[in-house]
């Protein structure tokens, strides 16, 4: 949740407001983990941040500093974070859509992803809930109650996938992306 060069140094206190109510870039729903620079590691785990060490230093998502869609560490959030802003933040800079407008399609995708949510697994994110393929396993099921629950979970992923690629993503972005440099 941050601005970047396209957008100015520093979104407005009014536009930030969308960023707190959505949270979807540090909440699981857009990426499974976020990169950090190899000099952000002591102080990010200084702050209680999980990193994963590697040829790509990374965190897992959902971010553990998110606390009602806000992040407990702003003022110290990594690079990556500072500089992100998701597809409908830029349209909102840009003019191509209002404040109002914003915040419904963030209403829309907080639904949609409540739905999806209550049928994902807690060891597995939302986000990589979605970069799997979808389960299909559903047309072998013979119950038809359970067979039904199951369409309609395929049904409610492949509609948060669309609508998370349509108004968040940037061009590149992949649900499991790691935090892909916007």
């Amino acid at each position: 949740m941050g601005s970047d060069a396209a957008a100015g140094p520093d979104i407005s206190a009014r536009n930030a407001t969308l960023c707190t109510a959505c949270g979807l870039c540090c909440d699981g729903s857009l990426f499974e983990a976020v990169r950090v620079d190899a000099v952000e590691i002591a102080p990010l785990e200084q702050l209680g941040l999980a990193i994963e060490r590697g040829d790509e230093p990374r965190f897992n998502q959902p971010c553990t500093k998110l606390v009602d869609r806000c992040c407990s560490i702003y003022a110290a959030r990594p690079r990556i974070c500072r500089n992100f802003a998701c597809a409908l933040l830029k349209r909102l800079h840009k003019g191509d859509v209002t404040l109002d407008q914003a915040r419904g399609v963030v209403a829309t995708a907080q639904t949609l992803r409540a739905r999806v949510a209550e049928a994902t697994p807690p060891a597995r994110g939302i986000a990589a809930s979605l970069a799997a393929a979808p389960d299909q396993d559903w047309v072998a099921i013979v119950d038809p109650a359970m067979r039904l629950a199951a369409a309609r979970r395929h049904l409610d992923q492949m509609v948060l996938r669309d609508y998370l690629a349509t108004h968040f993503r940037l061009p590149g972005d992949k649900p499991g992306a790691g935090g892909g440099e916007p």
